[in-house]
């Protein structure tokens, strides 16, 4: 069974495959007003030098099935007569 958040909660993970500066520090998902939402956050530092964790919550990515790329055609299929 997966695990449901309850409304007005969620969980944020340390992103392990951080590549470019601009990608979140941490990724995750929360549950707000009965909407599951993709939650982003960036460690920033203030002006005061405070650090705090600014975040950024968007709609859900559709988690795409990877489907291998069709192969070239060298070739003119046999089955077409043109």
């Amino acid at each position: 069974m997966a695990y449901e958040s309850k409304d007005g909660t969620g969980a944020l993970f340390k992103n392990e495959r951080k590549e470019h500066e601009r990608q979140p520090d941490y990724r995750g998902n929360a549950m707000v007003n009965g909407r599951a939402v993709d939650v982003a956050g960036w460690i920033r530092t203030g002006q005061s030098g405070k650090t705090y964790l600014s975040l950024k919550f968007s709609e859900p990515r559709e988690q795409e099935e990877r489907k291998p790329a069709p192969a070239p055609k060298d070739k003119p299929d046999a089955d077409f007569p043109f």
